[in-house]
């Protein structure tokens, strides 16, 4: 999905109004602080659902979940981007030394 595509979407949910709550979720390992990866979901809910949606779909890593709510997706929905795609994608990691875990 490119930006313009992104935005699109973004618009004609406003448009609806469907109630959807965009996330961005990461994901992290609590014993090395390693990044696991994270992802863009959009729900009729909250984090709960959010993170129900994640398991049903098959791309929540485990771990410890940071979770922000967005206006719409930064990136593909319903797809998990490992930390090396992430930081191909400029998006600045906010857990500890992640090259010893």
């Amino acid at each position: 999905m490119n930006e313009e595509e992104i935005q699109k979407r973004k618009k004609s949910k406003k448009e609806e109004g469907t109630g959807e709550q965009w996330y961005f979720l990461s994901f992290r390992n609590p014993t090395t602080n390693h990044n696991l990866g994270c992802c863009n979901v959009a729900v009729e809910g909250g984090l709960q659902q959010a993170l129900a949606k994640v398991r049903s779909l098959g791309i929540n890593p485990g771990g410890e979940v940071m979770a922000y709510t967005i206006d719409g997706p930064e990136l593909e929905p319903d797809k998990l981007y490992s930390r090396e795609e992430m930081i191909a994608k400029d998006y600045e990691m906010i857990c500890g030394d992640e090259s010893k875990g």
